[in-house]
């Protein structure tokens, strides 16, 4: 109805806005969400045009894994110590990052394989705590990099961008 449709407009998170402004109107997606969480399809559905909703994450979260049943394929994979080898190749629109690498050590090496994973004309979204959490106080909700003490390193802009700069990759947004 009118009051789902001006909610869906108001409520969306940027990383959805931008993926719907990059992409053609009524295209269908294929996406991986890495480190989804339970209930991540809910929110996709809400925001997004799918045609799959695959997700990644190293633990099942509130108890089994029936709380996936919304995601079509589930990848149970510890970024850390595990490769995406599982994960289809050359298959995926959109590949979402939303504050992961802060929880792993080899963030770059993880960045490259899910790269792997794009079909051509796809967009990775990353997301990771600013550097300038560093001199923020500490609050409750994470307002400092260390509040979280899952965090184990701060990735800068330029290691990450050093990544994606390939041939055949474009840079479509970067910021702080």
């Amino acid at each position: 109805n009118k009051f789902d449709l001006n909610l869906k407009k108001f409520f969306r998170p940027f990383k959805y806005k931008l993926i719907n402004k990059l992409f053609t109107k009524g295209k269908k997606l294929k996406v991986l969400d890495v480190g989804c969480g339970a209930r991540a399809r809910d929110i996709a559905n809400f925001c997004m045009n799918l045609e799959c909703f695959d997700g990644v994450d190293n633990q099942v979260w509130h108890g089994d894994q029936d709380t996936y049943s919304g995601i079509d394929t589930f990848y149970n994979i510890d970024l850390e110590s595990q490769d995406l080898s599982s994960i289809p190749e050359n298959y995926y629109d959109v590949i979402i990052v939303s504050h992961v690498i802060e929880h792993i050590t080899n963030g770059e090496i993880v960045i490259d394989s899910l790269c792997a994973k794009l079909n051509v004309g796809g967009l990775i979204y990353i997301e990771t705590p600013s550097p300038r959490t560093f001199n923020l106080p500490s609050a409750i909700g994470f307002a400092n990099f260390y509040d979280d003490k899952t965090h184990k390193r701060m990735y800068f802009p330029h290691e990450i961008i050093k990544v994606l700069v390939r041939p055949n990759f474009q840079l479509v947004k970067y910021g702080i």
